[in-house]
């Protein structure tokens, strides 16, 4: 689905302003009860320039949402590139470190407060008719295309597993560590199965199963 033009009267640092704003108000306040005038006030603007951009919550949630997952992609992007070019360590170990440096990196909290939120309130009937087409628009991603290929050349060396298919096995993990970082990003502490300070490591033991699970039975081939 392409995006709606650009009105002449928008600019990209109000657009901008706005995004960062509205992510901030939505993270502090929830994307359920959350109404675009209250959006206006936190930012310091009309409810008319606001809707000019931004035709109602749902819209500014997705622009929101794309923004962050650009982001993701930019700032990833050139290590996965480094990691699918060398071809000194096993596919395995080239993994195990681009998902480190993607998801065990310090993240900012009222992102991912805001990405859990946006997931709830989209989770029963609220969903609009297209909303699948648009969150398809940001899935098939170069730097995603980039993390496949180091699953394919895993497979090639033989220290991932061949059974299953390269792409099925990488949103798997992504998936499984995506969800759970939203989950404590919202919750956090009050997670009822945890003792008080576990909810920081359960990324780290998650990567850890997930990278075990992927991993062949076999060394791999010998690296020349």
């Amino acid at each position: 689905m392409p995006k709606p033009q650009r009105m002449v009267y928008q600019t990209e640092e109000t657009r901008q302003r706005i995004l960062t704003q509205a992510a901030m108000h939505f993270s502090e306040y929830g994307f359920f009860d959350t109404q675009m005038k209250e959006i206006a006030t936190a930012i310091g603007m009309s409810r008319h320039t606001l809707y000019r951009y931004y035709q109602n919550k749902i819209d500014l949630g997705f622009a929101i949402i794309e923004d962050m997952i650009l982001g993701f992609s930019g700032a990833n992007r050139t290590i996965v590139e480094a990691l699918v070019a060398d071809r000194s360590k096993l596919g395995l170990e080239r993994i195990e470190q681009a998902m480190r440096s993607a998801f065990l990196a310090e993240n900012a909290e009222k992102e991912l407060r805001f990405m859990a939120e946006f997931d709830s309130y989209f989770s029963s009937t609220r969903a609009p008719e297209d909303f699948g087409d648009r969150l398809m628009l940001f899935i098939e991603l170069d730097v995603l295309k980039l993390f496949e290929q180091l699953f394919e050349q895993g497979q090639d060396d033989g220290s991932i597993r061949s059974d299953k298919p390269a792409r099925l096995m990488l949103m798997t993990v992504f998936e499984s560590i995506y969800a759970l970082k939203l989950r404590v990003a919202l919750r956090g502490g009050l997670l009822v199965t945890l003792k008080r300070g576990e909810a920081e490591s359960l990324s780290e033991q998650l990567l850890e199963l997930l990278v075990s699970g992927i991993a062949s039975q076999n060394d791999g081939k010998r690296l020349k």
